[in-house]
């Protein structure tokens, strides 16, 4: 959402145009502007416009921190800190925010994607948004306790990690642990990764009156458990102590939610970085953080605050996530009208809502009367429409909170449409001899695991033509270019032709009658060297496919697990609640959707409106050069 300003009046807009926009296929699998995924930037000159976005997701590549390191930190002995580490922003080139501030104008951008580290603007009050690693540095890893004899500890498939609650003699009070930053000091674990610093985590409830008390390393606060068993903690102050010399202490905030009494069950949303004391900059000015969190309340940091893990792992229902998504929604408004009203003098404003994203991936099952987990009754609850009311109320209290000449205008990236066959990429490519494994069979990775292990010794590199990773990107293992490649360049089309027509032509013989999933799952396959342009276009992965609608590569793929030599399944029904996506999904199946407060005719019929467009807007509503972007300004900018 970007508001250019003129006057500081607030007074209302007239009048909304609507139109589809052409969306675009970035380095990372999504339909996006270009080049958004923290992994590959694939033309600097298109980041400018992958900042205009509504709705903004990273899913090409999921490590979020260790993508933003520059320089680790160095210790001697383990423990001794030589070097602190240098952590950056991922951006290769100004956004439009960046070029309108630079250009003399005062910004407020709220949720503003890869600005995590937040540089220092004088003049610009900004936070950062999607991107934005929790305090483990991760993307979002959340935390199971429960009582129940049967928990099993250990990991989930979408970045959770379930403890045993271990009991006193009274069997109320129970005792574990909360995990938060790696610790240096601690060494290293037996899979190579570093240990993590931990706190005390102590539990009392009173089943009587329905309280759980949770008390983290001193810091406490008391939980009202309703008739369902659920109740929300308010959010407790963690400091995580690193054993370093000097010494290191990492400040954060967590919630719990209690999905039990009897047995017990705890879930924690991930440890965010309190914008009150972060670690590493969460704002600008550097204050900032704190003051929304004194005006405002308290609030979530982490790029991706929204429950679709713990839903996805069956640790969160719908009519929790839908409430949490609500809340989020009804914060993070709060903050803008306020800063609006507060920062009145601001000549642009940029707002990301990820809300409406998020409801469309976890119920869009909702709107598909055949996908595999729909139901007719869960489905009158109607909860993407409750979404996209509450976004639309929104809409129009900005829109009272705008003066006459400002404009106003949304953009999204992408659409969406329904997710019910999974298709498996790295199992064709084993079935077709171009993925070489050294083992018979390599199991199914979570999270975790796809972080922790980065050596990918199950592969027989010497014998490896081409290997999926991330949504839909097949990379081509290059002589010259990559440590074990075999491909060489002459004969790099020839194995591309071989690869596009050979997913072209896959078809799905499981569909049920009527069932109206289209048979051939793949549209296309994009060379991506070909495609991008420009100085980080080597960082781009090789090829991508497109899904036609219905499909999706699985989530195996994105994880580099799940295949066996014996030639596996290549076809999986989505049974999970996440049904509606848009990743690796051709941009005519997800169209997005443009709203100005200003009439724009229809575009011409060989040139559509395209997301690149808003960037060019809005540097042109401002007097500002645009002929190094590929977008153009929409009529009537200035």
């Amino acid at each position: 959402m970007v508001a250019l300003r003129r006057e500081p009046h607030i007074v209302e807009l007239q009048g909304v145009v609507a139109q589809l926009v052409n969306a675009e296929i970035d380095g990372n699998g999504q339909v996006a502007g270009a080049a958004t995924g923290i992994g590959n930037h694939a033309t600097a000159r298109n980041i400018i416009a992958d900042h205009c976005h509504l709705e903004l997701e990273v899913r090409g590549e999921w490590p979020a921190a260790v993508e933003y390191m520059e320089r680790r930190a160095r210790t001697v002995l383990g423990r001794v800190l030589v070097r602190p580490p240098v952590v950056r922003s991922r951006l290769a080139a100004p956004t439009f925010v960046d070029r309108v501030h630079a250009a003399g104008y005062p910004v407020l951008a709220h949720r503003q994607p890869l600005a995590w580290p937040v540089a220092h603007r004088p003049g610009a009050f900004v936070t950062g948004g999607l991107g934005t690693p929790d305090l483990a540095a991760s993307a979002g890893f959340y935390g199971v306790w429960s009582s129940r004899p049967d928990l099993l500890p250990g990991d989930t498939t979408f970045g959770g990690r379930r403890y045993r609650l271990e009991g006193s003699h009274r069997g109320d009070r129970f005792a574990s642990r909360l995990e938060g930053p790696p610790d240096p000091s601690l060494g290293r674990a037996t899979d190579g990764t570093i240990r993590v610093a931990s706190l005390p985590l102590a539990v009392e409830r009173d089943l009587e009156a329905r309280t759980v008390r949770i008390e983290v390393d001193g810091a406490a606060t008391t939980v009202e458990v309703d008739a369902s068993g659920r109740g929300r903690s308010a959010f407790l102050p963690v400091a995580f102590r690193l054993g370093t010399i000097p010494p290191v202490t990492v400040n954060g905030v967590v919630r719990f939610e209690v999905h039990g009494l009897d047995p017990l069950v705890l879930v924690s949303d991930p440890i965010n970085m309190d914008p009150r004391d972060p670690p590493q900059p969460l704002a600008s000015p550097p204050d900032y953080g704190s003051s929304l969190w004194s005006a405002y309340g308290p609030y979530e940091t982490v790029g991706w605050p929204e429950q679709t893990f713990q839903l996805n792992d069956g640790w969160q229902d719908d009519d929790g996530f839908l409430r949490d998504l609500l809340q989020d929604m009804d914060r993070n408004e709060a903050q803008l009208l306020g800063e609006l009203r507060a920062r009145a003098s601001a000549r642009l404003v940029y707002a990301t809502v990820t809300a409406t994203d998020r409801a469309c991936h976890a119920f869009w099952r909702d709107l598909d009367p055949q996908h595999p987990l729909h139901d007719a009754e869960h489905a009158k609850a109607d909860r993407v429409g409750q979404v996209l009311r509450r976004f639309d109320d929104m809409v129009g209290r900005v829109v009272a909170a705008l003066a006459p000449d400002d404009k106003l205008l949304i953009a999204s990236d992408h659409g969406f449409t329904t997710w019910r066959w999974s298709l498996h990429l790295n199992q064709w490519l084993v079935n077709e001899g171009l993925l070489v494994l050294r083992r018979p069979d390599i199991a199914a990775r979570n999270l975790h695991g796809f972080f922790g292990d980065t050596h990918y010794d199950d592969v027989d590199w010497s014998q490896t033509q081409a290997f999926a990773m991330g949504l839909g990107q097949i990379y081509l293992n290059v002589a010259g270019r990559d440590a074990r490649g075999i491909v060489r360049s002459g004969d790099r089309e020839a194995l591309v032709a071989r690869i596009r027509q050979g997913l072209k032509a896959i078809e799905n013989p499981l569909l049920e009658p009527g069932e109206d999933t289209p048979p051939h799952p793949v549209v296309d396959v994009i060379d991506l060297h070909s495609t991008f342009t420009g100085p980080y276009a080597k960082e781009a992965p090789d090829l991508q496919v497109l899904f036609d609608r219905a499909w999706r590569v699985s989530w195996q793929t994105a994880l580099r697990g799940g295949m066996t030599r014996e030639g596996g399944p290549l076809f999986e029904q989505n049974r999970i609640p996440w049904s509606g996506d848009h990743c690796s999904c051709h941009p005519t199946v997800v169209p997005a959707v443009l709203f100005t407060s200003w009439a724009v005719p229809t575009a011409p019929a060989d040139r559509p409106w395209h997301v690149r467009d808003v960037a060019a807007t809005v540097l042109a509503h401002f007097g500002l050069p645009t002929d190094d972007l590929d977008g153009q300004s929409l009529p009537g900018a200035r």
